[in-house]
């Protein structure tokens, strides 16, 4: 929470004004001068701490971190603790206000106030509530202030290593991307399998009556690897489903954390979308081994050839 120095009223500089009778008199409009700069400086002061607590407060509040547990049961209480001592400045504040308002009664149509008036008591009376009210504002706003420090010190070490938060939007891109690549993948898998099925035929050709049995064994491969890339579309249609569910139970949203019980739903999404590319992941160690038999059996064809 940044420090705000808090502005000093004018009241100790107000020109006194003494006559030759000994008679001292304060010039009125430079006393409402002066009470309405202390005044504006202690709201500044106030506005800003309490813009600052809100800020903290808000971004704790995004969390959505239940309150029956630690750490956020001390976050809770150092939230309360902090909000007390802010009533505490309003109320100093509002009273220095209700103050104010005495004196424009009491001065009301006197252009000064002497020493040997009625209002000069109570003159001196609003004087001394500024000066301790200012005083009293400072020395509040310097304690808040360094609470707000301890409380986002307690955020950083405290809560921050225990939740963990999902961007919603670039949980969702990071799925759609991943469909892409698989869409990319199976396409550049095709072409390999043409390629090879293209550069095999010779062979088939060349072996299928000499070598009938490892032929069929190169041809029943064929058939295995393309139903297994056939199976990737399948893979595709799934995790589209479950990043566009995610998607829609997540509209409006920014984040999500982990405190949350709305984390639920990142970690059955992310569960479902680990599924599927176990599937994925199976799949292709089946394509890579067919692929590796109809190497084997060819350079088998190739070497037999040589005798």
């Amino acid at each position: 929470m940044k420090r705000i120095p808090v502005r000093k009223s004018g009241l100790l500089f107000v020109g006194i004004i003494l006559f030759q009778s000994c008679t001292l008199y304060y010039n009125t409009s430079e006393i409402d001068q002066s009470l309405k700069s202390g005044l504006e400086g202690i709201k500044t002061n106030c506005n800003a701490i309490k813009e600052d607590l809100s800020r903290i407060k808000s971004k704790y509040e995004e969390m959505g971190c239940p309150a029956e547990m630690e750490p956020f049961i001390t976050a809770e209480n150092r939230f309360s603790e902090l909000q007390s001592n802010i009533n505490l400045m309003m109320d100093v504040e509002k009273e220095l206000n209700l103050e104010y308002v005495k004196f424009l009664n009491y001065s009301k149509g006197k252009e000064k106030i002497s020493s040997k008036s009625e209002e000069w008591e109570k003159l001196k009376t609003t004087k001394s509530k500024f000066k301790e009210g200012i005083k009293q504002v400072k020395s509040m706003g310097e304690k808040l202030a360094q609470q707000g420090d301890e409380f986002n010190t307690f955020s950083r070490e405290m809560l921050t290593p225990v939740v963990s938060c999902c961007f919603v939007s670039e949980f969702v891109l990071n799925g759609r991307k991943g469909v892409d690549q698989l869409i990319q993948s199976k396409e550049q898998l095709v072409t390999n399998i043409n390629e090879q099925a293209k550069q095999g035929k010779p062979l088939i050709s060349k072996f299928s009556e000499t070598h009938p049995d490892q032929i069929q064994e190169i041809k029943n491969e064929f058939v295995q690897i393309r139903k297994e890339i056939d199976a990737i579309d399948q893979y595709r249609i799934e995790l589209n489903d479950i990043i566009l569910g995610f998607e829609s139970q997540t509209k409006g949203k920014t984040k999500i954390y982990s405190c949350n019980p709305e984390w639920e739903l990142v970690d059955k999404t992310e569960n479902e979308l680990a599924a599927v590319k176990n599937k994925l992941n199976a799949t292709e160690k089946r394509i890579g081994a067919g692929i590796q038999s109809i190497q084997r059996i060819i350079n088998e064809l190739i070497e037999a050839s040589k005798h």
